[in-house]
């Protein structure tokens, strides 16, 4: 019997993730519609704790009062996808900048990055950070 419940419970939490996702998708969906940018920077965020709906949607408030451009959140994989403007920037440091709020916005709700990677990508070309280079950012 308790492998039942336990099934249940994983399966709630599934569903209560997915429901908090699309809700996130529809209101990201709604405040980016017109956006135009150069850069789009992907991050990968490997945390050591996982995301619950709550800490999700949290984390993504966070994100869009301090960078209205976010695009999209993807989980499991804990992927965190991030559009940024050149405004001066070159595509380091567009990504500096973006691992800069993704991490501040992490720390706000009291999670740690393990490992970040990084994407930038262009109309014209791709660059790609692995965990060593963000981790000296």
């Amino acid at each position: 019997m308790d492998g039942v419940d336990d099934e249940r419970t994983t399966l709630s939490q599934d569903e209560d993730e997915l429901a908090a996702i699309d809700e996130i998708d529809a209101a990201i969906e709604a405040g980016v519609a017109d956006l135009d940018h150069e850069y789009a920077v992907y991050l990968r965020v490997h945390t050591s704790a996982g995301f619950d709906g709550d800490l999700l949607a949290g984390l993504v408030a966070d994100l869009g009062a301090a960078h209205p451009r976010l695009e999209d959140v993807d989980l499991p994989e804990h992927d965190l996808v991030v559009s940024v403007d050149a405004d001066g920037l070159d595509a380091e440091g567009a990504a500096q900048e973006a691992h800069r709020r993704v991490l501040g916005a992490l720390a706000g709700r009291g999670l740690q990055a393990t490992a970040v990677e990084a994407t930038v990508l262009s109309d014209a070309a791709a660059w790609t950070f692995d965990a060593e280079t963000t981790a000296g950012w």
